[in-house]
């Protein structure tokens, strides 16, 4: 099985911080040696970072869809992994361009139309949003954000040098995080996926609650599959966790 793997707000491909080599083990795990994990940065992030950052997600996704085309190695057998904002991404583009994929797997995202405001974006991340403006250096800003993204990592120095390294490398701005955060406050779930999903969430995200998980789940009659500690960023929280969800899930479709 590929991958495509897509990241959230305000995030590019270096924040998987090793999560796509450990998936990239699995296939060596499964002896499948000619598969590939590919990471597309969101227009105006990452390698992207010249790129206008959409107001929706449907331009988003079209956006990527061009990039993809262009670099996967294989045209079958693709699955994708989207977190937060990049599982809207994912789920507009299973919907529009089924053929791409064979398997979805969405972990901690949200739809308007299934959950309210208050639970796609919670109040102790708007508290934390507010806060940072008001922190004197970026690495400040980095170690609070890491509280809200993070349970099981937040003591991890090495984690936070990663993330501040990224941060002073990156060209985020103000505008690119409010057009990101438009596009993901407006998304709504597409009302059927031809796709077979699995749905992966933590019991404890800080910045999205479970219940939205839930009702995409529920929405789109997928599996989902609930960690008891892990953070919003659940890769970084418990990669192996991730791993061994999504195995299981491949080789239940293996068997079909």
């Amino acid at each position: 099985m590929n991958w495509l793997l897509l990241r959230g707000l305000g995030r590019e491909k270096r924040h998987w911080l090793g999560f796509q080599d450990k998936l990239q083990e699995l296939s060596y795990d499964s002896n499948d040696s000619d598969s590939h994990v590919l990471c597309l940065d969101l227009p105006g992030f990452g390698d992207e970072s010249s790129a206008k950052t959409p107001f929706t997600v449907q331009e988003n996704t079209d956006f990527l869809h061009e990039r993809f085309l262009e670099k996967r190695k294989s045209q079958t057998n693709w699955g994708v992994i989207g977190l937060s904002l990049g599982g809207m991404i994912a789920l507009d583009w299973a919907y529009r361009y089924s053929k791409d994929f064979t398997a979805l797997v969405i972990i901690n995202s949200s739809a308007r139309d299934l959950s309210p405001t208050y639970q796609r974006y919670s109040p102790y991340a708007m508290y934390t949003a507010i806060l940072t403006t008001f922190l004197k250096t970026p690495n400040d800003f980095v170690r609070q954000q890491l509280k809200m993204i993070s349970n099981l990592k937040i003591n991890d120095k090495a984690v936070l040098d990663d993330l501040i390294k990224i941060a002073q490398d990156s060209k985020v701005t103000k505008e690119k995080l409010f057009r990101q955060t438009f596009a993901a406050s407006r998304f709504v779930c597409p009302d059927k996926i031809s796709i077979s999903t699995l749905v992966l969430t933590s019991m404890k995200d800080a910045m999205v609650d479970v219940r939205c998980s839930k009702a995409l789940a529920e929405k789109l009659n997928a599996q989902i599959k609930f960690h008891p500690t892990a953070g919003h960023d659940l890769t970084l929280d418990d990669p192996q966790w991730v791993i061994d969800r999504i195995q299981t899930f491949i080789g239940e479709l293996s068997s079909l």
